[in-house]
């Protein structure tokens, strides 16, 4: 195990650790018991800027206990990736165009399989 630790005023903080699984943890304490070979991010305080040529990566909670990645580009946007909630087909109104249906469907569809959309 590999442990990179910081000393503050009081104590040492574990900033990076490696456990035996091959899991890279930053700032987090312990990873998922079934977890090898992963990234485990702990919530931290979000960038407010951006760093040139790059982008960052951080965990923020969307609400109280859930997490989620978070991308900062060098331009200042915030991409946000969790799930939403489901979405409806298509169905219903006094205009049917069905092509439009067809299209929304597969989009969609897309959404669901991705993940960015509850099935």
């Amino acid at each position: 195990m590999l442990v990179i630790r910081h000393r503050n005023s009081t104590s040492y903080v574990e900033l990076v650790k490696i456990d035996p699984k091959g899991n890279l943890l930053l700032g987090a304490a312990s990873s998922p018991a079934d977890a090898t070979r992963s990234l485990v991010l702990r919530s931290g305080t979000a960038p407010t800027a951006g760093a040139t040529d790059c982008c960052v990566l951080y965990s923020a909670d969307i609400s109280a206990g859930n997490a989620a990645l978070h991308a900062r580009t060098e331009a200042g946007h915030i991409i946000r990736l969790y799930q939403q909630p489901s979405i409806s087909d298509p169905s219903g109104g006094s205009t049917i165009d069905t092509q439009a249906r067809a299209a929304l469907s597969s989009i969609l569809s897309v959404l669901r399989n991705t993940g960015l959309i509850a099935s």
